[in-house]
């Protein structure tokens, strides 16, 4: 089964239909998502920050979501995340596949494998599954929308953004674009055993890379993209098993 996990601003999935919300109860606390069914077939869309974006970046139980999504029989999770460019090489509106990536988070809980449980070193590489990764350019290319593929992202602890000087260091540090949830979601999939890729949408540049945050700019923007998400999600939808 595919699952999306919708970050900010995407908190619903429009084409799904006989949507039913459930609350799950796993070893790590509850994680609430929604199922729903396309042309007979279930997929599972679950709002990352809470329906009404109730939850900041560090609050959000990633392990709790990943566990529920793995038991409900999720194979592949598709993750809309909006993201700050580190880089003018990209503009406020774009789309890109990361396929890497740096975190800077702290204090979160990061793996099934602590507390007293065995211990296992999991190997990040290609923690963003590639083949998936195809596989979702393919149909944003069918749905006729421009998607990058290619890119570092780096997760910081939140929800503050970040200073002029911390984004020209995580320019240098080899980061492309800035967010503050990617991991460990990518981390617990990978332990999980499930193929998971991240649809990044460019908010806006990075700190010091432009004028100051114009938040309601950032808004029309996320809105804009929106669209462009959601016409890619449809085919997605339609041509992956």
């Amino acid at each position: 089964m595919l699952a999306i996990i919708g970050g900010t601003g995407f908190y619903s999935w429009p084409l799904l239909h006989e949507m039913m919300e459930l609350q799950v109860q796993t070893p790590y606390g509850s994680a609430c998502y929604s199922e729903g069914k396309h042309q007979g077939r279930p997929f599972i869309f679950l709002p990352r920050h809470g329906a009404l974006h109730s939850l900041a970046p560090h609050e959000i139980n990633y392990r709790a979501n990943i566990y529920a999504l793995q038991k409900a029989g999720v194979s592949k999770i598709l993750a809309v995340h909006s993201v700050g460019a580190l880089t003018t090489a990209l503009s406020p509106g774009e789309l890109v596949m990361v396929d890497d990536f740096i975190d800077f988070s702290f204090c979160r809980k990061s793996s099934f494998f602590q507390e007293g449980e065995r211990v296992e070193h999991t190997d990040m590489c290609g923690a963003y599954d590639q083949a998936f990764i195809q596989e979702i350019a393919a149909c944003a290319h069918v749905a006729g929308v421009d998607l990058k593929v290619g890119g570092v992202y780096f997760c910081t602890h939140g929800p503050r953004f970040e200073t002029p000087a911390e984004v020209r260091m995580m320019g240098q540090l080899g980061g492309t674009v800035v967010g503050m949830t990617g991991y460990p979601e990518v981390a617990l999939a990978k332990e999980a055993g499930m193929a998971y890729a991240s649809l990044c949408v460019v908010t806006n540049l990075g700190a010091g890379l432009s004028e100051p945050l114009d938040f309601a700019q950032i808004t029309q923007v996320r809105e804009k993209c929106q669209s462009e998400v959601l016409k890619i999600l449809n085919v997605v939808a339609q041509r992956i098993p």
